[in-house]
Parts: structure tokens; sequence; C-alpha cells
């Protein structure tokens, strides 16, 4: 695996969006995030 360090910066930009998705994600199934109503609905939720 490469270094971190040498990949490009759209590479590492495209990294921590999905970090910070995954993140929400986590947040909003364990119920410690809410969501805006658009995302909140219940035929949204699983």
């Amino acid at each position: 695996m490469r270094a971190i360090g040498k990949l490009p910066k759209s590479v590492l930009i495209l990294e921590f969006i999905g970090m910070m998705l995954l993140a929400v994600a986590l947040l909003s199934v364990s119920d410690t995030l809410s969501l805006p109503e658009p995302f909140s609905r219940p035929e949204v939720r699983f």
C-alpha cells in the first residue's frame, strides 16, 4: 500500500468525505444524531 502522503489531493478529499458520511450514518442509526426532515421520514428509515 502506498503512503497516504503520496496519494493525489482529490483522492484524499474523497476519502475524508466518505469517512464523514460513514460517521453520520453510524450516529444516525444509533439515534445519537437526528437527521433533517427529508432523511428522517418513515419511508426512508429501515
